[in-house]
């Protein structure tokens, strides 16, 4: 199994614009999911995964940010009630994610923490093998989780 690794080059305009975009209208998380408990890698019941979106309704803007980090789908949203303008999601998942976030990173004002977690958690991957995941491998996925749960969570800071 051959695993595609995305090295990315943005022109700095370019990333400090995508950084813009994601400051505004994006999302950085680690997330979890429930899996099977037999499921490869996933004993424990869940799954982690890194990921990067920017949802808006401006599709033209989203296919510029897919044609120009060069990873990524776009994916169509569905509208909570007829009043709302139709929306887009542009979505960069794992190791694309962490590389298009490190050549970003300068850039970004409002979510750096959450984009230095997910590089971190995105560093610390790897495919478990037969033998699955240490409890310290485990441990610091969750922590990541954690992390970004608590950086991402609305409402006032206390």
């Amino acid at each position: 199994m051959s695993m595609c690794i995305y090295h990315g080059n943005l022109a700095l305009a370019d990333a400090a614009y995508l950084a813009g975009l994601i400051d505004g209208e994006g999302s950085i998380a680690v997330s979890r999911t429930k899996t099977s408990a037999s499921a490869k890698a996933c004993k424990r019941g869940f799954a982690y995964r890194a990921s990067v979106t920017i949802t808006m309704t401006d599709l033209a803007v989203l296919e510029w940010a897919k044609r120009t980090a060069g990873v990524g789908n776009i994916c169509v949203k569905k509208a909570r009630s007829p009043n709302h303008k139709q929306a887009w999601s542009w979505t960069v998942w794992s190791i694309e994610a962490a590389t298009l976030l490190a050549q970003i990173l300068p850039f970004l004002k409002v979510k750096a923490e959450q984009a230095e977690n997910l590089i971190e958690f995105q560093g610390a991957m790897r495919q478990p093998g037969s033998k699955g995941l240490s409890d310290d491998e485990w441990s610091l996925r969750e922590a990541h989780y954690t992390k970004s749960q608590h950086l991402n969570q609305r409402g006032i800071a206390a």
